[in-house]
Order: structure tokens, then sequence, then C-alpha cells
């Protein structure tokens, strides 16, 4: 006959986390608790060993060693907020599932606030999470639309990179993508309904198959002139200079045509049934030329 095992709480320890990240996408309003990692190092100390964040059962991700905030981490969930920043610390996002585009930030620690850290900006009413966005790579499915292509500067011929492209369908609902450095970008979004796709269209049959139907799209795209500074040995702008980048001109044929249309703020497009979009500033250029044009000859 086994003995009752009796179990007696001596002490129990609670701790402070000083950055919390739960990532949030926002084109599809989901939370994302998988294949997200997060890695922190003090700010200009590219040879430190990085602290790399653990997930929590919810998903989220939390740092905890972070080099001199032991004693906030040690004063526990309950104690009172912590005094101002006390150090800078850039934080590494990156996605295993390669769905979303991989980011970088600076953040001072402690966060003058409760709950896990929302981004370089505090919009209102926050967002419920840190945003990821649509990278290059992400995967295919069928189940979604793809818009994909290559942005490039008018003006120099060089990849737009970390542009950030925006998809607006004809419900009005924006889906968006992020550029990486060579210019290359996706965008995905749902497949629409048959009424969604033109309610006045004569129904899919043999004179009009549904492979065959299309809805409009509207692109705009907001990318620096100017290449933006990295933070990281990898290359990666501040994720807060890419979401600040202003909105540019797109052409709709390459700048170096002998007589070019003018660049306008947007271009509209059409999204055919079950095929991928490709953007390209006419038949004739395999890239997307956006912002200034280029230098006249002399």
């Amino acid at each position: 006959m086994t003995a009752a095992v009796q179990i007696r709480e001596l002490e129990r320890i609670a701790t402070f986390t000083a950055l919390g990240l739960r990532f949030w996408d926002g084109d599809f309003a989901r939370v994302v608790n998988d294949g997200m990692i997060a890695t922190a190092r003090v700010w200009g100390r590219p040879n430190d060993k990085p602290v790399i964040a653990v997930r929590t059962f919810s998903g989220a991700l939390t740092f905890q060693g972070l080099p001199g905030l032991r004693t906030v981490e040690n004063q526990g969930p309950d104690a009172p907020l912590p005094p101002p920043p006390t150090r800078r610390f850039l934080v590494e996002v990156a996605d295993q599932k390669r769905r979303y585009a991989s980011m970088a930030f600076g953040v001072e620690l402690p966060l003058p606030y409760r709950g896990p850290y929302v981004g370089p900006t505090l919009p209102s009413p926050p967002p419920p999470g840190f945003m990821v966005v649509t990278g290059p790579e992400r995967p295919r499915d069928p189940a979604l639309a793809r818009v994909t292509g290559e942005v490039a500067l008018a003006a120099t011929g060089a990849p737009a990179a970390w542009a950030m492209v925006s998809v607006t369908d004809p419900q009005a609902n924006v889906w968006n993508g992020l550029a990486d450095a060579g210019g290359r970008f996706s965008v995905v979004l749902p497949w629409p309904t048959l009424d969604e796709i033109d309610p006045e269209a004569p129904a899919p049959g043999a004179a009009n198959p549904l492979l065959q139907r299309s809805w409009p799209v509207t692109i705009a795209i907001r990318a620096s002139q100017t290449p933006l500074s990295p933070i990281t040995s990898s290359g990666i702008p501040d994720y807060a200079s890419v979401l600040a980048q202003p909105a540019t001109n797109i052409w709709s044929a390459p700048p170096t045509d002998p007589s070019p249309p003018s660049p306008t703020p947007s271009l509209a497009a059409d999204l055919r049934f079950g095929e991928t979009l490709v953007l390209r500033s006419g038949p004739s250029s395999s890239r997307l030329f956006v912002g200034a044009a280029p230098p006249s000859s002399p």
C-alpha cells in the first residue's frame, strides 16, 4: 500500500518580464502564436551573446535575464511600475515558417506600461500585439490569392528595399506586404466570392469559365528614396523607419521609355481567379518602378 505524499509550499517566487511580445497579423485579424523567434541584446553591443525569447503557453514570447534588468525582473508582477527606461535593446524577430518578414527594432526597457510591447508607436486604440507583415517568401496557400513583384526606384533602378506594398480589394479591405532588401514582395488576400468578382457578370459556364473571371484591385506603395539605415549585421533597418516611409508614385510604364505616362499615387490591376498577379511597369518590364523620375540626360 502506497502512502499518500503531502506537498507543502515553502516559497513562491514571482518574476517580472521586462519585455514580452505577442504577434498580431492585422490583415487577417489574428494572433500569431507559432513559428516566431526573437532575440535581444544591448544596443551597440553586436558581439554580445543575444538573449533568446522563451515561448509561453499562450504563444507569446518573453525575455528573462536581460543585462542590467535583474532588479526589475526580481520585483515580481505585482510591484509598482518600474522607474524610467534604463537601457536600450536591439530586438530581432524572424518567422521560422517564412510567412512574415523579418524585423528589427530598438526598445527602451523597462516599458512604461504593463503588458506586451505593441510596437514603436502607440496608436489609439493600440493593436492586440506587435504587428507582423507578410514577407516575400510566404509559402503558397491555394486558399489565398497572391500579388507579387519586384519594386525598383525609377531614379536609379536600385531595388526599393523594405518598401511597403498595399493591395485594396473592391470591399475596401487593405492587405499588406513588406519587400526585402532586393525589393521582392508578396501580398496575400482571400479569394473573392462569385458575387464579389462581378455581380453583373454572366454566371460561370462554358462561355464564361470561372478561371477566366477577375476582379479589380488597387495598389499603393510606401518607399524611401534613400536607403534606410541598417541596425543589424544582416542589413535590416529599424522597423519604425520602415513604417514611417512616405507614399510614393507608381509608374505604369518604364521611366526610360521615350514618353512614359506620368506616375500616379496608385495603380489599378485585375486579379484573375486562380492566378498570381505579378505587378510590372508595363509588359516590357520585369519590375515595378516607383518614385521620382530619373535625371534628365544632358
